[in-house]
């Protein structure tokens, strides 16, 4: 606001000087600040949501390569209605298909639209929960996750859960129904997630409150990461 100060005691001092009404040159002043302020969130926020694909944006989905991606149902997740429903979306597909560049872009526009945004891989989050029961954080690492308007679980399926990070993933998702938004990726698709779980009882619990408020974005096709446009390195 300084910056802004120091110009409006400029102008009110010799209005001349920029060739408008002093009232107009308050109000470009204002509104300029106004800009300085909202692009600052906002890279605040792109930072926050640690983005694993900063490159990763609505306007770099490529809808040439065939996939199964659908750019009507692409465009309408984009505005990002389903976030005020407090609804999810999971993303499943083989290896390389785009599931995390999806996610990522979701996220920045997440970020655009004024939200805050996560991107975590779930087997990091899981062994971050456990070390936090070790240091008494649990509780706040909880709420943290919590209080994300947007949370990516990315690499969901990888492994099998034992006893402790089954609990840890209930009470993440149970503490975000309806309350705020997921966005899973995986490469099991949803009917193999319960072999994932591996607990019937804890299955029925996360899947009831996660998969039921989905929308889902099922990829299909080769990996974009073997393509030479993505930098892949072709045998000769």
């Amino acid at each position: 606001m300084r910056a802004a100060y120091e110009r409006l005691t400029s102008i009110l001092s010799d209005p001349d000087e920029c060739g408008m009404s002093a009232l107009d040159c308050i109000y470009e002043i204002m509104e300029n600040e106004v800009q300085r302020r909202d692009s600052n969130a906002l890279a605040r926020r792109l930072k926050e949501a640690k983005i694993c694909l900063p490159n990763a944006r609505p306007d770099t989905i490529d809808f040439s390569i065939e996939r199964g991606l659908d750019k009507n149902k692409i465009d309408a997740l984009l505005t990002m209605r389903w976030m005020e429903e407090h609804q999810n979306i999971i993303i499943t597909g083989a290896a390389g298909c785009g599931k995390t560049f999806l996610a990522c872009a979701l996220v920045n526009q997440a970020c655009i639209k004024g939200r805050t945004a996560r991107v975590v891989r779930v087997p990091l989050l899981l062994n971050q929960m456990a070390a936090s029961h070790q240091i008494e954080t649990y509780f706040k690492k909880l709420k943290e996750m919590k209080t994300i308007d947007l949370l990516v679980l990315d690499d969901w399926g990888i492994g099998q859960l034992d006893a402790r990070s089954r609990q840890d993933l209930l009470e993440i998702i149970n503490e975000r129904y309806m309350y705020a938004s997921t966005i899973v990726t995986s490469v099991l698709p949803v009917n193999k997630w319960s072999e994932y779980i591996n607990d019937t009882t804890y299955s029925d619990a996360i899947l009831d409150r996660l998969v039921s408020v989905s929308h889902r974005v099922e990829l299909n096709g080769a990996s974009v990461r073997q393509m030479k446009e993505y930098g892949a390195v072709l045998k000769e």
